[in-house]
């Protein structure tokens, strides 16, 4: 076992139980459940959702081409268990997974902090669903997402709602217009709609994986 194992594992036991305490939750049957960012619920289908849609590289590489590096499941910095940017990735400095599997983790428990102080502030409450699909678009987007329009939008429009099925069309409609706003659509606009199209089915509880959404999605919307 590698030192950052070591010493982000040792980290992680200090601050958890300050950070994932109690799940703030309204429960209800079937596994769905409101969220009103009191606290965090359990974190594990959006991690092994952004496992499954993520490619894995143990070393720092650039993937864009745009002179950041990335490494394990698409961290662009090393962070403290509290999110905290500590530095961005090296190029070619190596991971092990379970280095990369903490970095994920802390990466979405800062993101589901960010969330919930929204969700406190407006006094709104969304399922746990839609509330993974937020955490998804924000590691794919940056934590800014939880300051766009259609973000607040989203949320004003399915708070509340336990109907899944509404909940993924809304937002599959307001997050494919904004991204065909976005000039890189024509290039990207297929993968984008991909993840959009797998983030419908996190939310619907639908276990599809990445092969199967490219199968299923062969034009961007």
């Amino acid at each position: 076992m590698d030192f950052l194992t070591l010493f982000f594992g040792w980290m992680s036991g200090i601050v958890g139980v300050n950070l994932l305490s109690q799940a703030g939750t309204i429960q209800k049957p079937n596994n769905i459940f409101l969220c009103d960012g009191r606290s965090i619920p359990d974190l594990t289908p959006v991690l092994s959702f952004l496992k499954l849609w993520e490619a894995w590289h143990p070393y720092g590489k650039d993937i864009e081409g745009h002179g950041k590096f990335t490494t394990g499941w698409g961290s662009m910095n090393l962070l403290a268990p509290d999110g905290t940017v500590l530095r961005p990735v090296k190029k070619g400095e190596v991971w092990s997974k379970q280095v990369a599997d903490l970095q994920l983790k802390y990466y979405v428990e800062n993101s589901a902090r960010k969330l919930n102080r929204y969700l406190v502030s407006s006094g709104y409450a969304v399922n746990n669903k839609l509330y993974y699909a937020f955490l998804q678009a924000a590691y794919n987007i940056g934590d800014d997402f939880f300051n766009f329009p259609t973000f607040k939008t989203i949320v004003a429009s399915t708070r509340g709602n336990l109907d899944l099925t509404f909940c993924a069309e809304t937002y599959k409609s307001y997050m494919v217009r904004m991204y065909k706003t976005y000039s890189g659509y024509p290039k990207f606009g297929l993968g984008w709609s991909r993840r959009i199209l797998g983030a419908y089915y996190l939310i619907k509880g639908i276990e599809k994986s990445k092969r199967l959404i490219e199968q299923e999605l062969k034009k961007a919307y």
